[in-house]
């Protein structure tokens, strides 16, 4: 799949396997992004019982992501960047804090944190408790190798615009430039 790509020179393309195993079949410094939502500890069943998320506990997730994370670290060039997107998990009433877990671990393992951006979801997930909140957010970690990265501020800079009310709540806030 690697080979046939360099051989085809084309500036994008999808390879679908297991994470690990794909990045290690990729030469040093091949990517200049990686976003990623990997599978969140705990959360589905999958067929796989070895697959990402059916670890044992959080610490043998956040170490499985590590090793996953410095195979991307190998991969990504110089200036290149990391978008993490992870979201947490409760255990028997307790809040697990897996997105921070990862993010130290990473912080630990030489990747440099920038920025950590709230996903407002809005609505969130389904939830039947009775004691506790609904988790309406996700966190958006933005990692980079070294401290003179690729960063185009001006190209996802928006200009605020006014917010549009109904029944007391902001439903739309749109920009100068008509965007959302």
């Amino acid at each position: 799949q690697i080979q046939a790509f360099l051989d085809d020179q084309s500036p994008y393309s999808l390879f679908c396997g297991d994470a690990e195993a794909v990045l290690c079949d990729m030469p040093p410094q091949f990517v200049d992004t990686c976003l990623t939502s990997p599978p969140y500890w705990g959360q589905r069943k999958y067929d796989d019982s070895n697959g990402l998320g059916n670890e044992i506990d959080p610490q043998a997730y956040v170490n499985r992501l590590v090793s996953i994370f410095r195979e991307v670290r190998r991969v990504l060039q110089p200036q290149g960047s990391l978008w993490l997107n992870i979201g947490d998990t409760y255990r028997k009433k307790h809040l697990i804090g897996i997105p921070w877990r990862v993010a130290i671990a990473l912080q630990d393992d030489g990747w440099i944190l920038r920025n950590d951006i709230i996903w407002d979801k809005v609505k969130g997930n389904p939830c039947n408790a009775k004691d506790k909140l609904r988790n309406v957010h996700e966190h958006i970690f933005h990692f980079v190798k070294r401290t003179d990265y690729f960063y185009d501020v001006d190209a996802i800079r928006n200009t605020p615009g006014k917010p549009t009310f109904k029944n007391g709540r902001i439903v739309t806030a749109t920009g100068v430039n008509g965007s959302k």
